[in-house]
């Protein structure tokens, strides 16, 4: 089996390399490369190789590789999620593994969990999220398929995060707060209450400042 990094930015080679400590203890991958939209022959992929997403789908059976997305924007992920599904293609799940991941804790496919990171008991990570390095995720949350959650980031049990949301660096949230789907919470932002979809939230306490319109985070 082959694993396929779909990106290749900063987050690209992060996973690159969370990708290739999960391969020292299990050997999983016999082959681990990127892939991007458009191929740019001036660019040098990070300790491996680069494929087009056209030759990559044409040169391997779909059955040989799994894909794992490697970009932090919510939406772009959702985007290239439904591309490879479209195409028929399996999603990896990586969990590093300096990660503390309870049993009881459900994982589901194309999600990465990040160094460092702990993901408590009943908890449910949807789809396709990322959680990155040193964050906690208490017990019984429940965060929606596509969201990200930034480094260093504190979710106090029983919280909910909707889908294609982005919690931004050092963010906390206490423990049983609602947060819509397409939110975005700025970095350092301490969250006590609510949050409805489609907003964007910041501060200390965090408060809405204007509705999430376009859905992106990095403009």
């Amino acid at each position: 089996m082959k694993l396929c990094i779909y990106g290749m930015g900063g987050f690209g080679k992060e996973v690159f390399d969370i990708a290739s400590r999960i391969n020292k203890e299990n050997s999983y991958w016999d082959d681990i490369f990127f892939m991007v939209d458009d191929l740019d022959t001036n660019v040098e992929a990070y300790k491996t190789k680069l494929y087009s997403v056209k030759d990559v789908f044409k040169e391997y059976d779909t059955n040989l590789f799994e894909v794992i997305i490697a970009v932090g924007e919510p939406k772009t992920r959702k985007m290239l999620f439904n591309k490879v599904r479209q195409k028929g293609a399996k999603l990896a799940t990586l969990i590093d593994p300096s990660a503390i991941i309870s049993d009881t804790a459900i994982i589901n496919k194309g999600t990465i969990v990040a160094p460092l990171s702990i993901v408590a008991c009943s908890t449910i990570l949807g789809q396709n999220t990322v959680v990155n390095t040193h964050s906690t995720i208490g017990h019984d949350i429940v965060i929606g398929d596509h969201s990200s959650i930034s480094s260093h980031v504190t979710v106090g049990g029983s919280s909910v995060i909707g889908e294609e949301s982005y919690v931004g660096l050092g963010s906390q949230i206490k423990e049983q707060t609602k947060i819509g789907s397409k939110v975005i919470v700025g970095m350092g932002s301490i969250v006590y209450s609510d949050m409805p979809d489609r907003v964007i939230a910041l501060g200390n306490p965090a408060r809405v400042t204007r509705k999430n319109d376009d859905g992106l985070v990095f403009k």
